[in-house]
Protein backbone atom coordinates (compact mmCIF):
# COMPACT_ATOMS: atom_id res chain seq x y z
CA UNK A 1 0.00 0.00 0.00
CA UNK A 2 2.80 2.61 0.83
CA UNK A 3 4.53 1.32 -2.22
CA UNK A 4 1.74 2.58 -4.42
CA UNK A 5 1.31 5.92 -2.55
CA UNK A 6 4.79 6.53 -3.41
CA UNK A 7 4.43 5.83 -6.83
CA UNK A 8 1.04 8.15 -7.73
CA UNK A 9 3.08 10.35 -6.25
CA UNK A 10 5.91 10.03 -7.95
CA UNK A 11 3.94 10.29 -11.07
CA UNK A 12 2.06 13.64 -9.79
CA UNK A 13 5.52 15.12 -9.40
CA UNK A 14 6.81 14.12 -12.62
CA UNK A 15 3.47 15.77 -14.68
CA UNK A 16 3.35 18.77 -12.43
CA UNK A 17 7.04 19.09 -13.39
CA UNK A 18 6.72 18.80 -17.00
CA UNK A 19 3.50 21.21 -16.91
CA UNK A 20 6.04 23.62 -15.83
CA UNK A 21 8.69 23.17 -18.16
CA UNK A 22 6.24 23.23 -20.93
CA UNK A 23 5.06 26.55 -19.94
CA UNK A 24 8.49 28.14 -19.61
CA UNK A 25 8.96 26.86 -23.16
CA UNK A 26 5.54 28.33 -24.63
CA UNK A 27 6.84 31.74 -22.39
CA UNK A 28 10.45 31.38 -24.25
CA UNK A 29 9.10 30.87 -27.80
CA UNK A 30 6.68 33.72 -27.67
CA UNK A 31 9.80 36.21 -26.21
CA UNK A 32 10.77 38.41 -29.12
CA UNK A 33 14.74 37.82 -29.72
CA UNK A 34 16.77 40.71 -28.70
CA UNK A 35 17.62 43.19 -31.47
CA UNK A 36 19.17 45.75 -29.32
CA UNK A 37 16.13 47.76 -29.31
CA UNK A 38 17.17 48.52 -25.65
CA UNK A 39 20.28 50.68 -26.56
CA UNK A 40 18.74 52.09 -29.93
CA UNK A 41 16.95 55.36 -27.99
CA UNK A 42 20.32 55.69 -26.42
CA UNK A 43 22.61 55.63 -29.81
CA UNK A 44 19.62 58.44 -31.34
CA UNK A 45 20.57 60.50 -28.49
CA UNK A 46 24.00 60.56 -28.81
CA UNK A 47 23.46 61.17 -32.65
CA UNK A 48 21.59 64.43 -32.17
CA UNK A 49 23.95 65.47 -29.39
CA UNK A 50 26.59 65.33 -31.81
CA UNK A 51 24.73 66.73 -34.57
CA UNK A 52 23.87 70.17 -32.46
CA UNK A 53 27.56 70.19 -31.14
CA UNK A 54 28.31 70.50 -34.60
CA UNK A 55 25.95 72.75 -35.46
CA UNK A 56 26.95 75.42 -32.69
CA UNK A 57 30.34 75.08 -33.39
CA UNK A 58 30.06 76.20 -36.80
CA UNK A 59 27.56 78.86 -35.77
CA UNK A 60 30.49 80.32 -33.89
CA UNK A 61 32.88 79.96 -36.28
CA UNK A 62 30.91 81.77 -39.33
CA UNK A 63 30.21 84.41 -37.31
CA UNK A 64 33.86 85.35 -35.76
CA UNK A 65 34.64 84.35 -39.80
CA UNK A 66 32.44 87.41 -40.68
CA UNK A 67 33.72 89.73 -37.69
CA UNK A 68 37.30 88.43 -39.20
CA UNK A 69 36.45 89.79 -42.94
CA UNK A 70 34.65 92.66 -42.08
CA UNK A 71 38.01 93.86 -40.31
CA UNK A 72 40.00 93.07 -43.11
CA UNK A 73 41.46 89.80 -41.37
CA UNK A 74 40.84 87.63 -44.73
CA UNK A 75 43.56 85.00 -43.81
CA UNK A 76 41.74 84.42 -40.10
CA UNK A 77 37.96 84.70 -41.85
CA UNK A 78 39.53 82.26 -44.46
CA UNK A 79 40.54 80.13 -41.62
CA UNK A 80 37.38 80.14 -39.58
CA UNK A 81 34.81 79.73 -42.91
CA UNK A 82 36.88 76.02 -43.12
CA UNK A 83 36.29 75.24 -39.72
CA UNK A 84 32.86 75.68 -40.17
CA UNK A 85 32.64 73.78 -43.18
CA UNK A 86 34.33 71.23 -41.82
CA UNK A 87 31.76 70.90 -38.66
CA UNK A 88 28.77 70.80 -41.19
CA UNK A 89 29.37 70.06 -44.88
CA UNK A 90 27.92 72.72 -46.83
CA UNK A 91 27.24 75.27 -44.55
CA UNK A 92 25.54 78.14 -45.27
CA UNK A 93 27.39 80.47 -47.86
CA UNK A 94 30.76 79.19 -46.47
CA UNK A 95 32.08 77.75 -50.19
CA UNK A 96 31.04 81.24 -51.84
CA UNK A 97 32.49 83.50 -49.46
CA UNK A 98 35.78 81.50 -49.70
CA UNK A 99 35.57 81.40 -53.34
CA UNK A 100 35.21 85.00 -52.98
CA UNK A 101 38.29 85.45 -50.52
CA UNK A 102 40.43 83.38 -52.36
CA UNK A 103 41.63 86.24 -54.97
CA UNK A 104 41.77 89.13 -52.33
CA UNK A 105 44.36 86.54 -50.08
CA UNK A 106 46.08 85.55 -53.01
CA UNK A 107 46.57 88.87 -54.27
CA UNK A 108 48.07 89.58 -50.70
CA UNK A 109 50.09 86.71 -51.00
CA UNK A 110 51.86 87.95 -54.30
CA UNK A 111 52.19 91.79 -53.15
CA UNK A 112 54.00 90.16 -49.67
CA UNK A 113 56.36 88.12 -51.69
CA UNK A 114 56.89 91.14 -54.04
CA UNK A 115 57.50 93.22 -50.71
CA UNK A 116 60.23 90.82 -49.96
CA UNK A 117 62.45 90.66 -53.25
CA UNK A 118 61.83 94.42 -53.74
CA UNK A 119 59.98 93.46 -57.15
CA UNK A 120 60.27 96.23 -59.50
CA UNK A 121 55.92 95.86 -60.33
CA UNK A 122 55.28 96.22 -56.34
CA UNK A 123 53.15 98.96 -58.30
CA UNK A 124 51.19 96.85 -60.57
CA UNK A 125 50.37 94.16 -57.95
CA UNK A 126 49.66 97.10 -55.17
CA UNK A 127 46.45 97.86 -57.92
CA UNK A 128 46.07 94.27 -58.45
CA UNK A 129 45.37 94.61 -54.50
CA UNK A 130 43.18 97.08 -54.91
CA UNK A 131 41.56 95.52 -57.37
CA UNK A 132 40.68 92.40 -55.20
CA UNK A 133 39.60 94.84 -52.02
CA UNK A 134 37.54 96.98 -54.40
CA UNK A 135 35.31 93.73 -55.95
CA UNK A 136 34.70 93.23 -52.10
CA UNK A 137 33.62 96.89 -51.54
CA UNK A 138 36.22 97.34 -48.98
CA UNK A 139 36.98 100.93 -50.49
CA UNK A 140 39.16 102.53 -48.09
CA UNK A 141 41.42 99.48 -48.08
CA UNK A 142 41.21 99.63 -51.91
CA UNK A 143 42.19 103.56 -51.70
CA UNK A 144 45.14 102.77 -49.51
CA UNK A 145 46.74 100.10 -51.56
CA UNK A 146 46.16 102.44 -54.73
CA UNK A 147 48.03 105.42 -52.71
CA UNK A 148 51.01 103.10 -52.27
CA UNK A 149 50.70 102.20 -55.82
CA UNK A 150 50.72 106.02 -56.61
CA UNK A 151 53.98 106.56 -53.72
CA UNK A 152 55.67 103.72 -55.94
CA UNK A 153 55.14 104.81 -59.43
CA UNK A 154 53.25 108.63 -59.69
CA UNK A 155 53.68 107.62 -63.51
CA UNK A 156 51.06 104.78 -63.64
CA UNK A 157 48.21 105.41 -65.04
CA UNK A 158 46.34 102.76 -63.77
CA UNK A 159 46.56 103.58 -60.46
CA UNK A 160 45.49 106.56 -60.88
CA UNK A 161 42.32 105.61 -63.19
CA UNK A 162 41.62 102.86 -60.39
CA UNK A 163 41.63 105.27 -57.49
CA UNK A 164 39.54 107.25 -59.22
CA UNK A 165 37.21 104.58 -59.82
CA UNK A 166 36.88 103.96 -56.15
CA UNK A 167 36.17 107.87 -55.59
CA UNK A 168 33.29 107.58 -57.56
CA UNK A 169 31.63 104.75 -55.96
CA UNK A 170 32.49 106.62 -52.82
CA UNK A 171 30.44 109.21 -54.29
CA UNK A 172 33.32 111.93 -54.28
CA UNK A 173 32.82 113.29 -57.62
CA UNK A 174 34.94 115.99 -57.39
CA UNK A 175 37.95 113.74 -55.88
CA UNK A 176 37.29 111.65 -59.17
CA UNK A 177 37.77 113.96 -61.55
CA UNK A 178 40.70 115.12 -59.94
CA UNK A 179 42.47 112.15 -60.20
CA UNK A 180 41.03 111.00 -63.59
CA UNK A 181 43.09 114.49 -64.94
CA UNK A 182 45.56 113.03 -62.98
CA UNK A 183 45.69 109.70 -65.27
CA UNK A 184 45.68 111.00 -68.48
CA UNK A 185 48.46 113.61 -67.29
CA UNK A 186 50.50 111.00 -66.10
CA UNK A 187 50.17 108.96 -69.58
CA UNK A 188 48.54 110.95 -72.38
CA UNK A 189 49.03 107.88 -74.39
CA UNK A 190 46.97 106.19 -72.01
CA UNK A 191 43.06 105.47 -74.28
CA UNK A 192 42.16 104.39 -70.73
CA UNK A 193 43.05 106.96 -69.10
CA UNK A 194 40.78 109.48 -71.33
CA UNK A 195 38.31 106.96 -71.78
CA UNK A 196 37.59 107.21 -67.76
CA UNK A 197 37.89 111.05 -68.36
CA UNK A 198 35.23 110.86 -70.62
CA UNK A 199 33.30 108.76 -68.44
CA UNK A 200 33.42 110.46 -65.36
CA UNK A 201 33.18 113.72 -66.60
CA UNK A 202 29.34 113.00 -68.41
CA UNK A 203 28.35 111.15 -64.91
CA UNK A 204 29.11 113.84 -63.06
CA UNK A 205 27.16 116.71 -65.42
CA UNK A 206 24.42 115.51 -63.42
CA UNK A 207 26.24 117.44 -60.38
CA UNK A 208 27.19 120.65 -62.64
CA UNK A 209 30.59 119.40 -61.93
CA UNK A 210 32.03 118.64 -65.44
CA UNK A 211 31.10 120.36 -68.96
CA UNK A 212 29.79 118.40 -71.55
CA UNK A 213 32.08 119.63 -73.96
CA UNK A 214 35.10 117.80 -72.13
CA UNK A 215 33.37 114.58 -71.82
CA UNK A 216 33.21 114.39 -75.62
CA UNK A 217 36.12 115.32 -76.33
CA UNK A 218 37.90 112.97 -74.47
CA UNK A 219 35.73 110.09 -75.66
CA UNK A 220 37.15 111.32 -79.40
CA UNK A 221 40.66 110.84 -77.86
CA UNK A 222 39.95 107.55 -76.45
CA UNK A 223 38.57 106.60 -79.46
CA UNK A 224 41.54 107.78 -81.70
CA UNK A 225 44.34 106.21 -78.89
CA UNK A 226 42.98 102.91 -79.08
CA UNK A 227 42.81 102.58 -83.04
CA UNK A 228 38.86 102.47 -82.90
CA UNK A 229 39.27 98.37 -81.93
CA UNK A 230 37.37 99.35 -78.34
CA UNK A 231 33.85 98.64 -78.35
CA UNK A 232 32.94 100.55 -75.09
CA UNK A 233 34.97 103.34 -76.01
CA UNK A 234 32.88 103.69 -78.76
CA UNK A 235 29.61 102.94 -77.10
CA UNK A 236 30.51 105.82 -74.79
CA UNK A 237 31.32 108.49 -77.63
CA UNK A 238 27.74 107.32 -79.49
CA UNK A 239 26.04 108.00 -75.72
CA UNK A 240 27.68 111.41 -75.60
CA UNK A 241 27.02 112.78 -79.81
CA UNK A 242 23.36 111.69 -78.97
CA UNK A 243 23.20 113.74 -75.30
CA UNK A 244 24.45 116.66 -77.92
CA UNK A 245 21.90 116.37 -80.23
CA UNK A 246 24.16 114.77 -82.90
CA UNK A 247 21.54 111.60 -83.69
CA UNK A 248 22.92 110.61 -86.93
CA UNK A 249 26.63 111.18 -86.15
CA UNK A 250 25.61 108.78 -83.09
CA UNK A 251 24.02 106.13 -84.91
CA UNK A 252 27.12 105.61 -87.14
CA UNK A 253 28.94 105.83 -83.97
CA UNK A 254 27.01 102.80 -82.36
CA UNK A 255 27.11 100.83 -85.43
CA UNK A 256 31.00 100.82 -85.64
CA UNK A 257 30.44 99.57 -81.84
CA UNK A 258 28.35 96.60 -82.85
CA UNK A 259 30.86 96.01 -85.39
CA UNK A 260 33.90 95.81 -83.66
CA UNK A 261 31.82 94.26 -80.58
CA UNK A 262 30.58 91.41 -82.98
CA UNK A 263 27.16 92.23 -82.95
CA UNK A 264 26.74 92.18 -79.30
CA UNK A 265 22.72 91.99 -78.65
CA UNK A 266 22.98 94.52 -76.07
CA UNK A 267 24.18 97.18 -78.43
CA UNK A 268 21.69 96.11 -81.24
CA UNK A 269 18.92 96.53 -78.60
CA UNK A 270 20.38 100.03 -78.06
CA UNK A 271 20.21 100.94 -81.87
CA UNK A 272 16.96 99.42 -82.15
CA UNK A 273 15.33 102.26 -79.81
CA UNK A 274 17.63 105.35 -80.78
CA UNK A 275 16.58 104.73 -84.33
CA UNK A 276 13.77 102.57 -85.00
CA UNK A 277 12.54 101.83 -88.67
CA UNK A 278 9.06 101.81 -89.32
CA UNK A 279 7.47 98.21 -89.68
CA UNK A 280 7.14 98.83 -94.22
CA UNK A 281 10.33 100.17 -94.09
CA UNK A 282 12.64 97.72 -96.40
CA UNK A 283 15.40 96.27 -94.20
CA UNK A 284 17.88 97.33 -96.63
CA UNK A 285 17.25 100.85 -96.62
CA UNK A 286 16.96 102.90 -93.34
CA UNK A 287 13.51 105.23 -92.94
CA UNK A 288 13.90 108.56 -92.89
CA UNK A 289 14.02 109.85 -89.59
CA UNK A 290 13.45 113.49 -88.29
CA UNK A 291 16.52 114.37 -86.07
CA UNK A 292 16.13 114.28 -82.25
CA UNK A 293 15.28 117.41 -80.02
CA UNK A 294 18.61 117.97 -78.30
CA UNK A 295 18.65 117.40 -74.79
CA UNK A 296 18.67 119.99 -72.19
CA UNK A 297 21.84 120.50 -69.96
CA UNK A 298 22.28 118.99 -67.52
CA UNK A 299 19.35 116.16 -67.79
CA UNK A 300 16.44 116.70 -65.11
CA UNK A 301 17.32 113.07 -64.83
CA UNK A 302 20.80 110.88 -64.20
CA UNK A 303 22.10 110.38 -67.64
CA UNK A 304 22.42 106.97 -69.30
CA UNK A 305 24.87 104.82 -67.97
CA UNK A 306 27.41 104.02 -70.22
CA UNK A 307 28.87 100.34 -70.31
CA UNK A 308 31.10 99.85 -67.14
CA UNK A 309 34.77 100.30 -67.99
CA UNK A 310 36.84 97.23 -69.25
CA UNK A 311 38.74 95.20 -66.60
CA UNK A 312 41.63 97.20 -65.44
CA UNK A 313 39.16 100.36 -65.07
CA UNK A 314 35.99 100.59 -63.94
Amino acid sequence: MMTLLTRDRRLVLALALACCVGMVGCKSKNKKPDDGGGEQPAEQGDERAKKADDEKKAQESYDAALKAEAAGDYVKARDLYVTANTCVKGYKDVEARLQGLSEVIQAKTDLDQASMAENPKKAELQVKYAEALRKRDDLDAAAASLQKAIELNPELALAHTQLASVYFESGDLLGCLDRAQKASEADKTSAEAYYHMAFFNRCAQVEGKAQPDKALDYAKKAVELSGGNDYKMRELLATLLRDAGQLDDAVKELKEAIRVSSSLPRLQKKLDDWAPQPKDAPPDKPAEMPPEKPKEMPPETPPEKPAEPREGGM
